[in-house]
């Protein structure tokens, strides 16, 4: 439920909405400009300039529209990072978004402002009508009948009509000028904010989007998981029944021989055991299930031919999917440290602030990561299954930080303790 402003707030927000009128009509008239000559290069330029003003513009409307009806206001606009300046161009004139924002200075700058000077008008009126009624009575010859439209022209029915007009301009001020003011807000947030359905249907989206990267995620990880099968422990494990079999051919005939394989069918074992309890640690690490996200980072960088400083704020225990994301996504940004930063020191650093988890993982190295580099993009697939974000700063010669952030509760304290050994 949208609130309604205040007397002396709808005020400030009527003054505020007339100062941005001006502005408005000029990109207005820079947008009109810019269509007109959209076939030269120059006018593409007004276009693009206009358009980039515009948002901004439209961003303090928005604003203004929050601080009145007390909820936020958001827009969505087409994402163009990344885009050369041509494809950034075409995704700008074809956004909605953008073009809604032209709509709202066409409002703006006619019903609009009459709603705002109307709102304005009325906060005056007492003023006028007590500044009018003493004119009246200091140039009674300049004004022998003010209220002509009422034949008043003696003082005392003057007093009264300008007293019954303050009252009136009273009343205006307490439900009008707020009513109009809402109203008009309304009207902005209407145009140049997403309506609920929109919203709901990028919600959509979105959840669509990550459950699709999930799925995907989950098939290449069970890939991982039988390759890895196949490759280590499944050949150990042939290997050691050819070699058990021809022991027990032997062992009757060549006593010796049979035990020669035995002892490398034990060694085999031994390494079977080995690659399985890697890949046990590959699908959930026993200290991660044991002892939680910040111990199994520990373990994790203890391996590292890297220096890694950790500062790792404590917190309770998180959901066990949640821990496994960012863990995994840890790991697989210090594996791209070690792969391609060429850094001799890295640092991961965990804060809590109330609601989330953020993470950074830096290093000092040659920098020029990309967001949409193999690795990386497997990190943001995880957190998207969390609503999670991650960003990349990576300066050419100057190291890469890589932010992690996902909304999250505490779990309950409860903990389920692996059943794998080291």
């Amino acid at each position: 439920m949208h609130r309604r402003p205040g007397p002396l707030a709808a005020i400030g927000l009527n003054l505020a909405s007339l100062l941005i009128t001006l502005p408005a009509m000029a990109l207005l008239g820079l947008t009109v400009a810019g269509v007109a000559s959209s076939v030269a290069v120059v006018g593409l330029f007004i276009l693009a300039v206009t358009l980039v003003l515009l948002r901004r513009l439209a961003g303090v409307q928005r604003s203004l529209v929050s601080a009145g009806l007390g909820e936020p206001v958001t827009r969505a606009y087409a994402d163009t990072r990344g885009l050369a300046p041509i494809p950034r161009l075409r995704r700008w004139i074809t956004d909605r978004a953008r073009w809604a924002d032209v709509g709202w200075a066409l409002f703006t700058c006619t019903f609009g402002a009459v709603v705002s000077v109307v709102a304005l008008a009325v906060v005056l009126y007492p003023a006028w009508s007590i500044s009018w009624y003493f004119l009246w009575r200091s140039l009674p010859a300049q004004l022998p009948q003010p209220y002509h439209f009422l034949h008043v022209a003696d003082p005392t029915r003057g007093a009264v009509f300008t007293v019954l007009s303050v009252v009136a301009g009273i009343a205006g001020i307490r439900w009008l000028t707020p009513a109009l003011t809402r109203w008009r807000l309304l009207m902005d947030a209407s145009i140049i904010a997403d309506s609920r359905t929109t919203a709901l249907e990028e919600r959509v989206e979105q959840v669509t989007a990550a459950r699709t990267s999930t799925v995907d995620a989950a098939a290449a990880e069970l890939r991982r998981i039988e390759r890895d099968l196949h490759d280590g422990p499944q050949a150990r494990l042939a290997a050691l029944g050819m070699e058990l079999g021809l022991a027990e051919q032997l062992a009757l005939c060549d006593p010796a021989a049979a035990a020669g394989l035995i002892a490398e069918a034990r060694a085999n074992a031994s390494t079977a055991l080995a690659d399985i309890r890697a890949v046990v640690r590959g699908i959930y690490p026993p200290v991660l299930a044991d002892r939680g996200y910040e111990s199994a980072v520990r373990a994790l960088v203890a391996d590292l031919p890297l220096t890694v400083a950790l500062d790792l704020e404590p917190g309770e225990r998180l959901e066990a999917p949640l821990e496994s994301a960012l863990y995994f996504a840890t790991s697989e940004c210090l594996a791209n440290i070690l792969k391609h930063a060429r850094a001799t020191q890295a640092w991961v650093c965990v804060r809590r602030p109330p609601g989330s988890v953020r993470i950074e993982v830096g290093d000092d190295g040659v920098g020029g990561a990309a967001a949409d580099g193999a690795g990386l993009r497997g990190v943001a697939r995880r957190l998207a299954a969390f609503d999670g974000m991650m960003s990349v700063t990576s300066p050419p010669g100057a190291g890469t930080r890589i932010a992690l952030e996902v909304p999250c509760e505490p779990s309950s304290g409860r903990t389920t303790r692996s059943s794998a050994t080291d």
